[in-house]
């Protein structure tokens, strides 16, 4: 239940770097939204008052989730587009 918040930040940060058009701004902003919300992750946990180390964990966590995102979205978009 612990790692529920570093999915859905990911998650969510896929969608929003789907709205980006350039390719190289987009990969960008998903590596700094990802340590962003993967210190988050770690800070509301309390993980990070334990260890640092938490930290090398729940970014990759984030960044995982959301590249998974990115991902699978733009598989469907290509699909539904060449059904048309």
């Amino acid at each position: 239940m612990g790692e529920l918040f570093p999915i859905l930040a990911g998650l969510a940060i896929g969608l929003v770097v789907l709205r980006i058009a350039r390719p190289q701004l987009r990969a960008v902003a998903l590596i700094v939204l990802s340590a962003l919300a993967g210190a988050t992750a770690s800070l509301i946990s309390g993980e990070l008052f334990i260890s640092w180390d938490f930290l090398f964990f729940d970014i990759p966590l984030v960044f995982a989730a959301a590249v998974a995102l990115v991902v699978v979205v733009s598989w469907w978009r290509r699909r539904a587009a060449a059904v048309r």
